[in-house]
């Protein structure tokens, strides 16, 4: 967790654009947003944050072909997988959902503040 936010600060002091709203979530938030996007990244989604929604994009989920008999169960395990890296990673964020969609490869999961 503690490289994600290295490799994080890294990426914002190179790309400032990129760290346009760390002052309005704060640092503790901001590093959470690298620890869950290093994971999923690992876990081979390509996610898009969007810090003033709160929200993470993973559309096209990259399982929803092989699981779709098992979408309910897979999005539930991302889901737990997803709150376990923010809380280890400590700040106020959360997952509090995944958005439902009829469309199967659609993934939205929203945070919340804590």
């Amino acid at each position: 967790m503690h490289d994600a936010a290295v490799r994080g600060d890294v990426m914002r002091r190179v790309m400032p654009w990129t760290g346009s709203n760390v002052e309005s979530i704060g640092q503790p938030a901001t590093h959470q947003l690298d620890a869950i996007v290093e994971h999923l990244v690992d876990s081979g989604f390509d996610p898009v944050v969007d810090e003033a929604d709160l929200t993470i994009s993973l559309s096209p989920c990259p399982h929803a072909a092989s699981q779709a008999g098992h979408r309910q169960t897979l999005c539930a395990v991302h889901l737990g997988l997803m709150r376990a890296v923010l809380k280890e990673a400590g700040g106020p964020l959360r997952a509090s959902c995944i958005r439902s969609s009829p469309h199967p490869t659609d993934c939205v999961v929203e945070l919340a503040i804590a």
